[in-house]
């Protein structure tokens, strides 16, 4: 069978339902910190492009020692955290599906994500050796909506980056396609909405992950 030109994927939002738990743990740190709670929508906004410092954009412009109160609190949190991350996380309605589908047809697959590279609940779905390559925050200097990430991933898959295809959810997902000069697919399963996406103009927008199989 002929090998097809690579797709990669974004992981949180576009592969695993884990946008709802971030969310659930930015509110467990405005409780901890006694900071009035954030509308969900301006939490995802937030996410959706990446912001800097995104914890202490929640809270309010004169809250005070906010930066050290931020680090103290994700020092004494991060573990148990990352803990739930792994051990809860769980696929997007037809997330394995499409990846194995994508598998069975000869495309060659890899996922360039924000998050770290662990990712254990890729092997628990049994989707891990189905990718290529991984790419996680760790393997780079710059993140979304820089390229870096996506370049690395191409160069893992031994193409050239306008041979990809990048799946993601969110506006920095988009603009580091466009800044690779890969072929864009949004999918409005996370942290941003239609309409923002819609407005970064992707070669197409998808409403859920099972529409990519017409794409290909």
């Amino acid at each position: 069978m002929e090998q097809k030109d690579p797709i990669v994927f974004d992981v949180d939002g576009t592969l695993a339902d884990s946008v709802g738990l971030f969310i659930e743990l930015g509110g467990e740190l405005l409780e901890e910190l006694g900071a009035p709670p954030v509308p969900e929508s301006r939490v995802r906004e937030l996410m959706s492009q990446a912001t800097p410092d995104l914890l202490l954009q929640m809270l309010p412009e004169d809250f005070p020692d906010a930066k050290a109160q931020v680090d103290q609190l994700m020092a004494q949190n991060m573990g148990r955290w990352r803990k739930r991350y792994h051990e809860e996380t769980k696929p997007l309605p037809g997330a394995l599906d499409v990846v194995r589908a994508l598998k069975s047809k000869n495309y060659p697959l890899g996922i360039a994500t924000s998050s770290g590279r662990e990712l254990p609940f890729l092997s628990s779905w049994g989707i891990r050796e189905d990718f290529v390559s991984i790419v996680g925050r760790e393997d780079v200097e710059r993140h979304k909506p820089h390229p870096e990430c996506l370049l690395l991933s191409a160069k893992n898959l031994q193409v050239a980056p306008e041979r990809c295809t990048y799946v993601g959810d969110s506006i920095v997902d988009i603009r580091a396609a466009r800044a690779a000069n890969m072929r864009a697919i949004a999918v409005s399963t996370g942290t941003a909405s239609a309409s923002s996406l819609e407005k970064e103009k992707p070669d197409a927008l998808l409403g859920n992950i099972n529409e990519l199989l017409e794409q290909m």
